[in-house]
């Protein structure tokens, strides 16, 4: 963990998150856009990043969480950003009791977030450019998600940008979740390169802590979860946006 100094906090604008304002940087400050030797691939969270879909996922835990008679409160919507369901189900034990039906409560929020995701999904600023960038420059691209394998493929195509990727790695695809580094460790794997050589993006503390122990290097792209900057890995550079990943490859 990096300890912050006020020489090096900075805050970033967000709008329509739901909970601040504003964001808390710390010392991982925004990286200003500046070119850079490419990668061996690139390494990509899905929900909250490639995605705009942590709202729709915030949404529909309130909503199913009222069909239980209970209530989802924001401290614990943003504990929940980025973690598989397993380790939701840990977190829901110890916040609501060992008698909470999780497994019934999973099965209704996936129905009613299907539901929702129906309607369409839209892909966070900068994605398209980004990716179009990776694929002009030769540069493979793979999702490393807690979603698991088959819902990830299914969410990018219906979003329009599942052909962009090399491959998809889901939850399922690993013994261990973020925040452990195993995700990553695979999907670069499957690429064929070390992760080490690697760019990795995330959104969220458990999906950064996972990426930065693979050994990628790793960059924040700020959307709903807030991180405080004792909490941030060291070694994590913050972006406003994947439009950076142009800029570095000197595509305008």
């Amino acid at each position: 963990m990096k300890k912050s100094s006020s020489a090096d906090n900075c805050v970033l604008p967000l709008s329509n998150n739901g909970f601040s304002e504003k964001l808390y940087l710390g010392e991982s400050q925004v990286t200003r856009a500046r070119s850079r030797a490419p990668p061996a691939a690139v390494l990509f969270d899905m929900d909250g990043l490639l995605l705009d879909t942590e709202r729709i996922a915030r949404e529909a835990s309130r909503v199913t969480a009222h069909a239980f008679g209970c209530v989802i409160s924001d401290a614990l919507a943003l504990r929940m950003i980025g973690l598989g369901s397993d380790e939701l189900g840990r977190i829901f034990i110890a916040e609501l009791g060992a008698d909470f039906p999780f497994a019934e409560y999973q099965q209704m929020w996936n129905a009613t977030y299907r539901e929702m995701l129906a309607a369409g999904i839209p892909v966070r600023p900068g994605v398209i450019e980004a990716l179009t960038a990776l694929r002009a420059h030769g540069l493979s691209a793979a999702v490393a998600t807690s979603t698991h394998t088959p819902h990830a493929r299914h969410k990018l195509a219906q979003a329009g940008i599942l052909a962009h990727f090399d491959v998809v790695v889901g939850r399922d695809a690993v013994i261990r979740g973020k925040p452990a580094p195993d995700i990553y460790l695979h999907a670069a794997d499957r690429l064929g390169v070390n992760a080490a050589h690697c760019w990795a993006f995330e959104d969220s503390l458990p999906g950064l802590t996972a990426a930065v122990a693979s050994g990628a290097r790793t960059h924040w792209v700020p959307d709903l979860a807030h991180i405080h900057g004792h909490e941030m890995p060291a070694g994590v550079e913050t972006i406003e946006s994947l439009h950076s990943i142009c800029h570095w490859l000197g595509v305008e």
